[in-house]
């Protein structure tokens, strides 16, 4: 019955969202994409923060059940203990099968339970795997995502530099082509000599 009393299935939420920022009007894009991404990084850990609380509550539940278990299989022993006596007496006025037939029933009962306790376990360290397996997808993804932001933005440092140097050529090349005009300070004077 204590069994019934934990919850079997936790709620899990499949994916996690994020929101972008906006960018502010004189903000660089590798400040707008630090920003960014540490608002991602935030949102993100916000939401695994759940998960990791609910696996701590599963893994205080595989203990409580842990104990339980150590002490029904005390109660159990008990039981057999002091049904002994009286079994003996009833085996010798009625049926001579009734302790074997005793044991056998426990026996399914401590099987049965022992069974139940490995499925809530194993259930419980598939679970933790799948998060597991998730938060490092996440973890890399994020590393992707942010080694692709630094190299678009050397790219476009890069390509920037070499549009300045292309128009430096092209007005030196406009200066060396222009005529040189005579230094005559009179060019202005229209008055008759």
């Amino acid at each position: 019955e204590k069994l019934n009393n934990y919850e079997n299935e936790p709620g899990i939420e499949k994916g996690l969202t994020y929101e972008v920022p906006e960018p502010e009007f004189f903000e660089s894009k590798n400040a707008y994409g630090e920003r960014v991404a540490k608002a991602m990084i935030d949102q993100i850990f916000d939401q695994i923060g759940p998960r990791f609380d609910n696996a701590n509550l599963l893994a205080s539940q595989s203990k409580k059940l842990k104990k339980e278990l150590s002490d029904a299989r005390r109660t159990l022993a008990e039981v057999q203990q002091r049904a002994k006596p009286y079994l003996d007496i009833i085996n010798k006025y009625n049926n001579p099968n009734l302790t074997k037939q005793f044991d056998e029933q426990i026996f399914k009962l401590e099987q049965n339970f022992d069974r139940q306790l490995e499925h809530h376990i194993f259930l419980n360290e598939q679970r933790e795997q799948e998060r597991f397996n998730q938060q490092r997808e996440l973890r890399e993804q994020l590393r992707i995502e942010q080694e692709q932001k630094k190299q678009l933005a050397e790219q476009e440092r890069q390509e920037k530099e070499r549009l300045a140097f292309l128009r430096r050529q092209e007005l030196e090349k406009q200066r060396k082509n222009e005529p040189k005009k005579p230094d005559n300070s009179n060019d202005n004077d229209y008055s008759p000599s």
